[in-house]
């Protein structure tokens, strides 16, 4: 069954990790484009993201979505506010109150300096949209959120220009109320209040976004035969009074994986090569009826999954996590919004269609925080919630029937706590051989041969 992509790449990166917690993203990229755009100068300290933005700079950037950066900065209209005389922002604010934008805080003052909220801000963008009649003030993040300004994750916690820009950049996707055009950065190039270039190019990247959000891909990981090449890095800083100490470790792993998941039990033959700081190993393990084999180049012992803390079942609804997660909770998370989307290219290659995403630090922190506040309603399933994951890159090759033939992904994920901190060099690169009915398990015939390990004699010796 086909299942949205992005879906699929939550679903792998969950699964593969399990420990991903909610951060501050940085949307620097955002205010990249906005700044070619002509949309968003920033401060004297540059973009300023991580302060919280003031209600002058809210109606700039209204007015500026609007189209009327030019009029308004040029413009010497009268206004009532006596807090704006002589601040930057005067010519703006008496040109929103001239023309009904804006009416102050009291029939005297603006409070130019003031906080702008999250609510506030999409107040701004939605009258730049032409929705000033169709929502009130109360409403307005609920009313932004059906017509695709702002979302779960912007309008959570403090809002800061970060989120600005953000909320910005989905208004320039959003197509304007009683428009001719689809989206407002059409209707500002028309106007000629954008530079054309970069205007071309974001539109470029909005169009491949939205296919890419769209498209849908066959990966069923309930019935899979696929080779699998895991790398990872990893330093470990512990620190107690007194004493610090310090490890650095290589794992890699390469190894075919058949599995077969059926309704209470799982099927799988891995065999491979693991390198483990250094020391090579060639192991083969066989999961079947509750029990893990593994022969380790000769030596055969086995062991009840139970007693190594494993639970079967929900082992199982971790693999078919798409059937037992709530999915009217998840369809949030078939799409990902076109601000976390630092970078995005799509090429033709071998008969394959090659796509190569980059997201931004941060935001799959963000969401997966919120798919696994859903997973831990799953029984026997728990998640840490302390480890942020960087500089996120996943290359997709699907084939002509919409099948994901091959996925790379490459992160970095660091963890601290009071203890100490870990940080991870991570690069997963799955290749599909087969789906569904034809994935065949092949189970060596000594099986029976295999030696018993008793886990809880050995607990006390070690």
């Amino acid at each position: 069954m086909k299942k949205p992509i992005v879906t699929i790449a939550a679903a792998i990166i969950t699964v593969c990790a399990l420990l991903f917690t909610a951060t501050a993203a940085n949307f620097t990229h955002v205010a990249d484009s906005l700044n070619e755009l002509g949309l968003f100068d920033g401060t004297g300290d540059g973009y300023a993201l991580d302060r919280a933005p003031n209600r002058a700079e809210a109606l700039v950037m209204m007015l500026r979505l609007m189209g009327l950066r030019d009029e308004a900065e040029n413009s010497s209209y009268e206004h009532p506010f006596e807090d704006v005389r002589g601040h930057w922002s005067e010519p703006y604010v008496a040109f929103a109150y001239q023309h009904g934008y804006t009416t102050g805080v009291t029939p005297t003052t603006f409070n130019p300096t003031g906080l702008s909220s999250a609510q506030m801000y999409v107040t701004f963008v939605l009258r730049a949209l032409g929705y000033g009649d169709d929502f009130n003030f109360e409403n307005a993040i609920e009313f932004g959120t059906e017509i695709g300004v702002i979302d779960a994750v912007l309008a959570s916690g403090t809002f800061l220009r970060d989120q600005m820009v953000a909320v910005s950049y989905l208004a320039l996707a959003t197509a304007p109320k009683d428009s001719e055009f689809d989206t407002l950065l059409e209707k500002l190039l028309d106007a000629g209040a954008v530079d054309a270039d970069a205007a071309a190019n974001i539109l470029q990247k909005f169009a491949l976004i939205e296919e890419f959000n769209n498209l849908e891909a066959d990966l069923d990981f309930s019935a899979i035969e696929m080779n699998m090449k895991l790398e990872m890095v990893m330093s470990v800083l512990f620190g107690m009074p007194g004493m610090t100490m310090s490890m650095d470790m290589g794992i890699s792993i390469d190894a075919n994986v058949t599995m077969i998941v059926g309704e209470d039990d799982i099927t799988a033959a891995i065999a491979g090569e693991i390198s483990l700081m250094g020391e090579e190993i060639t192991a083969e393990i066989y999961i079947v009826d509750g029990y893990i084999y593994i022969n380790a180049e000769g030596e055969k012992i086995k062991m009840p999954l139970d007693a190594m803390g494993i639970d079967m079942a929900a082992l199982i609804d971790i693999i078919n996590m798409m059937d037992v997660m709530d999915m009217a909770e998840l369809e949030q998370f078939a799409h990902i919004p076109i601000y976390a989307y630092r970078s995005i290219s799509k090429v033709e290659a071998g008969g394959l269609t090659v796509w190569t995403v980059e997201i931004v630090d941060g935001m799959l922190d963000a969401m997966m925080d919120q798919v696994l506040d859903i997973m831990d309603e799953v029984p026997g399933m728990e998640t840490a919630d302390d480890i942020s994951i960087r500089d996120f890159l996943v290359v997709m090759h699907i084939d002509a029937d919409g099948t994901l033939r091959r996925m790379i992904m490459e992160m970095s994920m660091s963890m601290a706590d009071e203890v100490g901190n870990m940080t991870m060099e991570i690069k997963i690169d799955i290749e599909v051989i087969a789906l569904g009915d034809d994935v065949v398990v092949n189970l060596p015939d000594d099986l029976d041969e295999y030696i018993l390990l008793d886990l809880g004699a050995l607990l006390p010796l070690i």
